[in-house]
């Protein structure tokens, strides 16, 4: 493709989308009295999404309104469109907001997202990301999406650190085993067990994010604060016959409890 012809590809693309997020944010407007107006629109280049995100300040918004929304703005702008919505603007919701937006653009490289408030208006940010070739433009990314995201709640970026791991993280079935062998254990108790096992912990954030996943899954319950696993859950940790064995560990760590 000529150069020219690519050039003008490329700005007819970003008008495109330019384009597309001001009609999405004009039906936001109009559609049920302007209710979602404030809603945060992004694009995402990865999946080809339009991104809609409703603050929480105006309640609870049920999955199904949500669905309905999204198959409206798809007709209207004729692209796929997902809806999403944070509960509220309190320092750790925008945390984990920060990190569903974030999540969008570098899916499986993301770990963790950490914000503390050094002081009032103004935020540090540390993003975790897994060891791979950090670009100056991935630095670039994160500071525009994150800048542009806490203008929603009226915060300004003081210091943003973007750090590579390299470390391996637990695996689920890491993570099922320790609470097999645990159980019933806390959060806290696992996050620390984890730990001692040499296991990196970017945060608690990060491993309790894990067991909601295994909630959804129907692989852990939670009750009273503490984890056990399901029936589907023990049905997959083997059931091996040395010392490794997942029922020894968690005889002899119960006896331990025990004494």
């Amino acid at each position: 493709m000529p150069c020219g012809v690519q050039i003008f590809f490329g700005m007819w693309q970003e008008m495109s989308e330019s384009s597309k997020i001001a009609q999405i944010k004009r039906f936001l407007a109009a559609y049920a009295d302007g209710f979602y107006r404030d809603s945060l629109v992004e694009f995402s280049p990865d999946s080809g999404e339009y991104l809609v995100f409703i603050l929480g300040d105006i309640g609870r918004v049920t999955d199904r309104a949500k669905s309905m929304m999204a198959r409206r703005l798809q007709k209207a702008v004729s692209s796929p469109v997902a809806v999403a919505q944070f509960s509220d603007s309190h320092e750790k919701v925008v945390e984990q907001a920060l990190f569903e937006l974030l999540e969008l653009f570098f899916k499986q490289r993301l770990i963790d997202v950490l914000v503390t408030s050094p002081s009032s208006g103004e935020v540090e940010v540390i993003v975790f990301l897994e060891k791979g070739e950090l670009l100056g433009s991935d630095y670039e990314e994160v500071e525009k999406k994150s800048s542009e995201f806490l203008k929603q709640y009226e915060k300004t970026i003081a210091k943003l650190i973007v750090s590579e791991v390299s470390t391996s993280l637990p695996t689920a079935f890491q993570i099922m085993r320790k609470v097999f062998i645990m159980a019933p254990v806390s959060l806290s108790q696992l996050a620390d067990e984890l730990a001692r096992s040499e296991y990196l912990l970017p945060s608690k954030k990060w491993l309790n994010r894990q067991l909601d996943t295994l909630l959804r899954k129907h692989l852990v319950t939670w009750d009273t604060g503490k984890y056990i696993l399901t029936l589907a859950g023990i049905s997959m940790i083997p059931a091996a016959r040395n010392r490794q064995s997942a029922d020894i560990e968690r005889t002899l760590a119960f006896a331990r409890r025990k004494w």
